[in-house]
């Protein structure tokens, strides 16, 4: 399991990198407090790029607070993915 976290997220390389393998290594209380680096918005956009699998590890891990404020943005991203493409006006 991994995933590959854009270059556009505001965090450095290095934690990028042990992110990554954090999640590769399955040390999901290292990746938990890494992901809490990230901004809200970016982190949530990686969480949405995980496995569900993965989302539920994290998820049980993080504070409460810190999850009260991913928690909406996640779901945010998940509306927007299965969200129908309308169709051009008439």
């Amino acid at each position: 399991m991994s995933c590959e976290v854009p270059e556009s997220f505001e965090m450095a390389s290095a934690n990028k990198e042990r992110f990554q393998d954090a999640l590769v290594r399955t040390h999901w209380d290292e990746a938990a407090a890494l992901l809490q680096l990230f901004s809200p918005d970016d982190a949530a956009a990686i969480l949405h790029a995980l496995s569900f699998e993965q989302q539920q590890r994290l998820f049980r891990r993080i504070p409460l607070d810190t999850a009260a404020i991913l928690l909406p943005r996640f779901l945010v991203a998940i509306i927007y993915r299965f969200e129908p493409v309308s169709s051009p006006p008439r």
